[in-house]
């Protein structure tokens, strides 16, 4: 198996934050998310006064993500959540 270089790593962990972000608060997805029927995902609470994604303008579907995807999302450290602070925190 390939040794990955730290700006590879670096480089897979900014595309999968930009994944895991919703489209509306631009904050790191929290467990509980809905998404499109393309697969984009957004936040619960955000998605409450929205009948189309914001991301494709098509509509939300009814199939939640899977727990997989809830693993995957709490295992990514989430921005700090004051202005200004470039630093990201792990879930504890």
């Amino acid at each position: 198996m390939e040794t990955l270089k730290p700006k590879d790593l670096r480089k897979s962990m900014k595309w999968l934050l930009e994944i895991a972000t919703c489209p509306i608060c631009l904050n790191t997805l929290h467990s509980d998310t809905v998404q499109c029927v393309n697969g984009h995902p957004i936040c619960v609470e955000c998605q409450q006064d929205l009948e189309i994604c914001p991301t494709c303008r098509n509509p939300f579907s009814n199939v939640r993500p899977t727990g997989f995807i809830h693993q995957v999302i709490q295992s990514l450290p989430h921005p700090c959540r004051y202005p200004d602070c470039t630093y990201f925190v792990k879930n504890q």
